[in-house]
């Protein structure tokens, strides 16, 4: 009986483990990432580019994303630089960047501006005599 109940679960686990993973055909390597928050309005923008290596040609790059609104995005490899439509997959949490030409395989950079339309706020006091310290995060 054991075994059956075992082998019913598989599948689930197999979609838990898959679960958020992105595709290994594009690594990072290095993120340069700038954030404007404005507090008052609880939200803020920014811009990031992220280096990366491309194990084959693609179309598409796909990326983790919550609660950003991108308001631009490029791809920029083999010396030429490409806009990218952004395709919200808001459920899985992520973005696909799709370009018009495939990216060919080796390094690339994305370049993405965005919003954060909602950004909470907590303030943690310290212990000791230090000044207390504000914290942002998303929604």
């Amino acid at each position: 009986m054991r075994i059956l109940a075992v082998l019913l679960l598989l599948p689930a686990l197999n979609n838990l483990a898959g679960a958020q993973r992105l595709p290994t055909s594009v690594i990072p390597s290095h993120y340069k990432l700038w954030i404007d928050p404005n507090i008052e309005k609880q939200q803020s923008s920014g811009e990031e580019t992220i280096d990366v290596l491309l194990a084959q040609a693609s179309n598409e790059i796909v990326l983790n994303s919550l609660n950003l609104e991108i308001s631009s995005a490029e791809v920029i490899a083999g010396g030429k630089t490409e806009q990218a439509k952004v395709s919200y997959d808001q459920p899985e949490e992520m973005i696909r960047l799709i370009v018009a030409e495939a990216i060919p395989p080796g390094p690339a950079a994305l370049h993405l501006k965005f919003r954060q339309p909602h950004f909470r706020t907590a303030r943690f006091v310290p212990e000791q005599d230090r000044a207390p310290v504000l914290c942002g995060y998303a929604v």
